[in-house]
This record gives C-alpha cells, structure tokens and sequence, in this order.
C-alpha cells in the first residue's frame, strides 16, 4: 500500500512538472464574466481597458503551464472565457480547459486591474 502511495506522488509530481503550451485566446467579440471571491461579479466588455489587459497577459502566458492534479480551491479571481476559465490564487494562477486543468507562477501585481476593475471601465 506504502509503494502504491509512494508511486503516485512521484507520477503526479513527474505530471505537474512537464511545461505545457496551450492556444489560450479571447475572442474579441465576446465578453468574459470576471468573479472576484469575497468581491464583485462583473462582465468585462471587449472594448474595454481592462479586457485589453486581460488579452495581453493571456497573449503573454501561453507557455509554461503544468498539469495540475488537485482540486482546484474557490478563492482568488474567476475569469469565464467561454470555453476555458482562469483562477488567480495569489501566487500562481489555474486554467481550465478542455484539455485540462494546468497551472503557472504568477505575481498578484499581474492580475489587480481584476480585482480593483471599477464599473464602466
């Protein structure tokens, strides 16, 4: 039972460490609905700032993403893009896609327009 254990920590952590690429894209017709945890609910409009920033890091963080094999905690920022979604955790950031779920390094100074995005804007 021991050896069984001990194989799958090493094959989860062997998974979660192989850098992925992923075709992340926004589509620029389409809105993404932003979910601050403890915070507002809001759409991001495709015109807006902030849905240019959002499109410039998901356009700049489209490599290096790992495996993730555990359940994702509901806390942080939750962007529905449609067919994938992030969540921001602090310091790092979970994608889900069809593909899977994948996670990356991230500095919280990456995603704030998010957090502080103010209506209208």
């Amino acid at each position: 039972m021991l050896q069984r254990l001990v194989l799958a920590v090493t094959l989860a952590a062997l998974l979660s460490s192989c850098s992925h690429s992923l075709p992340l894209t926004l589509d620029p017709n389409v809105p993404v609905k932003v979910l601050v945890r403890d915070g507002p609910r809001y759409t991001l409009e495709p015109t807006s700032p902030d849905y240019q920033k959002l499109a410039l890091w998901v356009t700049r963080n489209r490599s290096g993403w790992a495996l993730y094999v555990v359940t994702a905690p509901p806390i942080g920022v939750a962007v529905n893009c449609g067919s994938w979604s992030l969540n921001f955790l602090q310091s790092s950031v979970l994608v889900t896609t069809p593909e899977g779920v994948f996670h990356k390094a991230t500095r919280p100074d990456e995603y704030e327009f998010l957090r502080t995005h103010a209506p209208g804007t």
